[in-house]
């Protein structure tokens, strides 16, 4: 018998409601990042239809990215520290286009709200 049987690790007792929270909060920062990209697509110059493209083109693009090599049920889902590169680089567009439409504050409350997910969320064992 082992020194680890007689003496437990402390659990460390979180309410259950984190991990709900943080996936919540994970959805909602997901949509919020093909809202910022359609917002932006509609604000680029150019005719109507290109942003009409721009609005739908480049939140589909995102989406597909992450639906393929991000998302929890893809058969393609990349490994630590790839996956965190794409989900970084994502939440980064989201912010570089909040700023590109003249909302930096905005930008820097969504960024450090996704960096706060995915740290709760890797501290939490979600990822």
């Amino acid at each position: 018998m082992g020194w680890h049987r007689r003496c437990p690790v402390p659990r460390v007792n979180r309410p259950k409601q984190v991990p709900a929270f943080n996936a919540a909060l994970r959805f909602s920062l997901e949509i919020a990042v093909l809202v910022s990209l359609a917002a932006w697509g509609w604000h680029i110059d150019g005719s109507l239809i290109a942003r009409m493209c721009g609005a739908v083109v480049v939140p589909l693009v995102v989406a597909a990215v992450w639906a393929i090599w991000v998302a929890p049920g893809s058969r393609r889902r990349l490994r630590d520290p790839q996956r965190l590169i794409v989900e970084v680089a994502v939440f980064a567009m989201a912010g570089a286009s909040l700023i590109g439409m003249g909302h930096p504050m905005l930008a820097v409350v969504f960024v450090a709200a996704a960096m706060l997910n995915l740290g709760l969320l890797t501290a939490g064992s979600q990822r």
